[in-house]
């Protein structure tokens, strides 16, 4: 019974935390592309990138910080979806 509870709480949390990502990274998405530009810290430097000084640079931020989650999310949705049917 423990290990049925905790696979039910891990794979429930996949989907969570999945969802959440994907969600996350949707909006991230959505404000750097309407908006032009993204603004991330690394460290304790903060960077603007903006699609007319730098549109490679605004397309490898938003891979980066929006395409990347997204993909993850997708995959700990569809992992965490499929191990919870197998229960």
């Amino acid at each position: 019974m423990g290990l049925y509870l905790f696979k039910v709480a891990l794979f429930g949390m996949m989907l969570l935390f999945g969802v959440i990502a994907i969600f996350l990274g949707g909006v991230t998405g959505y404000a750097a592309l309407s908006n032009g530009e993204m603004t991330y810290i690394a460290g304790r430097v903060s960077t603007t990138v903006s699609r007319g000084a730098d549109p490679a640079g605004l397309w490898r931020t938003l891979l980066i910080w929006s395409a990347v989650p997204i993909v993850a999310g997708a995959t700990a949705v569809w992992f965490g979806r499929r191990e919870l049917k197998k229960l």
